[in-house]
């Protein structure tokens, strides 16, 4: 993933751990990395010339909508202290885990080397993301920044935006968001649309659908909130607020509806 960018930039080698798949195949317990993986994983130092040694950890929270909790990231960190590695954690959205949780981004903070926190993905600012480290590592990542060519000028702007998701959005609004994800998955599991999700269970604020248990796809769904937009064009547009929930569980439930309709119609004649 990233356009190979870790290993063009850096000459590291990437060793992934398949835990969404593993997990959806029922292989694993969690959605997520463990110590258990890291130990299993870790390539030692050990002379072999063959080899390329871990040099760093990196976990991602939340990973396809699914928390990884505090504790499991405290044990990984158990972990990569007695390897002496640095642990680094993707936090894009490490938001909605804290909110979801009610705990601060301290915490997960703490536990790791290095996090970046997107301020878009995550809370609605226009651009950004934050990496947070020490004074050293972050001295370090501003210069590669800099060579890089990612540092910006007139930014005041766009910080200003960065503040205001800080204090208007988290924590409240995603809590809010996330009551309505769960509302949406629950109202499209009564029409008959299965929820992909790890495990089948909404989290966060990210719902994954999976048509096929109606025998759609996703263009006929889309069709569908089409010809509703243009049935009803004094509505304003569907986006995640209010009353979004109900209103998508609603085109899709007379979407089921017509093609129930259609296929009555079709034997009677």
């Amino acid at each position: 993933m990233e356009a190979g960018g870790i290993p063009a930039h850096t000459g590291a080698t990437v060793l992934a751990v398949p835990v969404e798949k593993d997990f959806a195949l029922g292989l694993r317990a969690e959605p997520y990395l463990t110590a258990k993986d890291v130990e299993q994983a870790f390539v030692p130092d050990d002379g072999n010339v063959h080899n390329t040694p871990t040099r760093l950890v990196c976990l991602e929270n939340t990973l396809g909508g699914a928390i990884m909790p505090v504790d499991a990231v405290r044990a990984v960190r158990e972990v990569t202290t007695r390897l002496n590695v640095p642990l680094h954690m993707d936090g894009a959205r490490l938001w909605n885990a804290c909110a979801e949780l009610g705990v601060e981004p301290r915490v997960y903070a703490e536990l790791v080397d290095s996090v970046s926190v997107c301020l878009s993905k995550g809370i609605g600012a226009p651009v950004g993301s934050v990496l947070v480290g020490s004074e050293l590592l972050i001295r370090k990542a501003r210069h590669l920044r800099k060579m890089y060519g990612g540092a910006w000028r007139q930014a005041g702007l766009l910080a200003a935006a960065a503040r205001h998701a800080l204090d208007e959005v988290y924590p409240k609004g995603l809590v809010r968001s996330h009551d309505m994800a769960r509302q949406l998955a629950e109202g499209l599991k009564g029409v008959g649309a299965a929820i992909a999700n790890p495990g089948g269970k909404v989290e966060t604020n990210m719902v994954f659908v999976d048509w096929a248990p109606l025998g759609w796809t996703c263009e006929v769904v889309a069709k569908a909130f089409a010809e509703e937009a243009r049935e009803n064009p004094d509505q304003p547009p569907i986006r995640l607020a209010d009353d979004a929930a109900e209103r998508v569980v609603g085109v899709v439930r007379r979407l089921k509806e017509r093609q129930e309709k259609a296929k009555r119609e079709g034997l009677a004649n």
